[in-house]
């Protein structure tokens, strides 16, 4: 906060902080937990490195992946809620000035759309992922 100060942008780029942890973690798992025999069959078959991720590793490791990002994703929007408390306004702000005011209609008309919105992004993310594993 000393360097950039409140606001929408220290809250977005803590958002975006938060969570890369998920994503990173789960991708380094999903590809390091590939088979050894479908890697090693790959390389005698003559791939390259960039060959064994790309149709070895990837396809494999989508679903660890997707999970991970669906909690990004997920993780993104509650932590979004937070953000109000830097003044990143958005929902956040309604449900906390509902809570210092003891407003339930404040409460809930900000909790509400954050459910609805998690709940849509983990219905997509599981939608796309069925779409992409399918293929």
């Amino acid at each position: 906060m000393p360097l950039i100060g409140v606001r929408f942008t220290p809250a977005v780029i803590a958002i975006m902080l938060r969570v890369l942890l998920p994503i990173i973690k789960n991708t380094y798992i999903g590809l390091f937990n590939v088979a050894p025999s479908l890697i090693k069959s790959a390389k005698e078959v003559g791939l390259t490195e960039f060959q064994i991720i790309r149709h070895a590793g990837l396809p494999n490791a989508y679903p660890v992946i997707f999970a991970g990002t669906k909690f990004a994703a997920i993780l993104a929007n509650s932590f979004a809620v937070l953000t109000a408390l830097i003044g990143g306004g958005g929902l956040g702000s309604m449900i906390f000035e509902g809570l210092t005011n003891f407003n339930t209609t404040n409460i809930l008309a900000g909790t509400l759309p954050v459910i609805g919105i998690a709940l849509f992004l983990d219905f997509s993310f599981s939608r796309i992922e069925r779409w992409l594993t399918l293929e």
